[in-house]
């Protein structure tokens, strides 16, 4: 967030400053003080709820009159805007910020991205009551909520955890909820038992009874058993959507993987992939070139019609066009029952937005509160476009590969 609204008018700032001034700390602090102008302008003036979640998303230490003229967006119809709003007051209201996320968490419809906004400013402010509240509704909460509880108590796991995390397990989630929870057991106790819930319920027990800490030293060559893969990348979710490029470099070879075009040997991979995840998965396929299409306006639940769908989908792509990125990326971002986005391309946008850096921000921002994991193949890659892809992932919980 800070890359794109405080570094852009920062360097607008230094660009017109007296050569002398080169301080970056002093140019900080005036762009700094126009956000808080431009807050105040949008506050006043009710502009579009993108415009002002854009602003929010760069706003601390905010005075008192500043954090009240967030008042009329708190409950506002957009749920971006709402979410912003509420992480904002709640980190920069230092009296009654904490209370506000707890009233927020206990009286907000599930579902609703401000759920996220206010644990994540839970975890912000290091809050002892939310902690609490976030492990006691490890039993109740589910999609992008729960993964944001994960990851407030990745900060500071503790042992008195480790039976409601055990408990995550008997709730039978599945994806990434399910591996997330049997990530934090693993690491906290140095077992590797999978989802094996009566396993974990027979250790945890049998170490209380005895008096022994739930520890053991990691055997070496025990496997993590995850996962399926897609060329190497782990697939952690059950509802996957994979987004394929197939503009006119896509028809280039694939010196790794053998005979065929990248994009032939992408689909043969979907293809041979799709019948592999979970029984109750689902899955949604984007592919763009300058324009972008869908196999479905929402996600296919794993059958055989929807993977003999899928196959003959995937069969009549043909490879040409541009290149909108852009596009393929949020229309992937508008399955609302995905938990990983998978995205393969040469990483080269060439119609629509261009500016990778205005990529990611766009991409970052539309799943701030979604907390959804994107990954990338990049297939033959420039460095310039290793760079881009590199920031895609990590900012939003992914993993890269890097293929020639």
């Amino acid at each position: 967030m800070m890359a794109s609204l405080l570094l852009t008018l920062l360097a607008t700032h230094l660009a017109s400053a007296p050569a002398v001034d080169s301080g970056v700390d002093s140019g900080l602090e005036v762009v700094q003080n126009r956000v808080r102008e431009m807050f105040m302008v949008l506050a006043k003036e009710s502009s579009s709820p993108r415009a002002c979640a854009e602003v929010f998303a760069e706003l601390t230490d905010l005075n008192g009159e500043e954090v009240a003229a967030l008042a009329p967006f708190l409950n506002h119809r957009d749920p971006q805007l709402r979410a912003e709003a509420v992480f904002a007051r709640i980190i920069n209201d230092s009296e009654e910020g904490e209370h506000f996320a707890l009233e927020v968490l206990r009286g907000t419809e599930t579902g609703s991205p401000a759920l996220v906004a206010a644990m994540r400013g839970l975890a912000w402010k290091k809050s002892p009551r939310g902690r609490i509240e976030a492990v006691r509704r490890l039993q109740t909460a589910e999609g992008s909520l729960l993964l944001e509880i994960f990851d407030f108590l990745e900060i500071d796991p503790r042992d008195d955890d480790i039976p409601y995390l055990i408990k995550v397990l008997e709730r039978k989630l599945g994806g990434r909820a399910e591996g997330k929870a049997i990530a934090l057991l693993r690491e906290m106790t140095g077992y590797r038992m999978a989802n094996n819930v009566e396993s974990w319920r027979y250790w945890y027990r049998y170490h209380k009874a005895t008096g022994t800490p739930f520890y053991r030293e990691a055997r070496p060559k025990e496997s993590e058993e995850w996962t399926i893969t897609y060329f190497g990348i782990p697939i952690y979710g059950k509802d996957v959507v994979f987004v394929l490029d197939i503009s006119g470099s896509m028809s280039a070879p694939m010196e790794e993987r053998g005979p065929g075009s990248r994009g032939e040997i992408a689909i043969r991979e979907i293809d041979e992939l799709l019948p592999r995840l979970p029984a109750d998965g689902s899955f949604g396929l984007v592919s763009f070139a300058g324009e972008v299409r869908c196999l479905s306006s929402s996600m296919l639940a794993k059958s055989t019609a929807g993977l003999a769908r899928a196959s003959q989908w995937m069969g009549s792509r043909s490879f040409g066009g541009g290149t909108n990125l852009h596009a393929g990326l949020l229309r992937a971002l508008e399955f609302d029952a995905a938990e990983e986005i998978i995205l393969l391309s040469d990483g080269d946008p060439s119609v629509g937005v261009r500016n990778t850096d205005e990529i990611v921000l766009a991409v970052s921002n539309a799943n701030r509160w979604r907390n959804l994991r994107i990954s990338a193949v990049g297939v033959g890659v420039s460095s310039r476009q290793r760079r881009f892809l590199h920031q895609l992932t990590t900012r939003n919980y992914g993993d890269l590969v890097l293929l020639r």
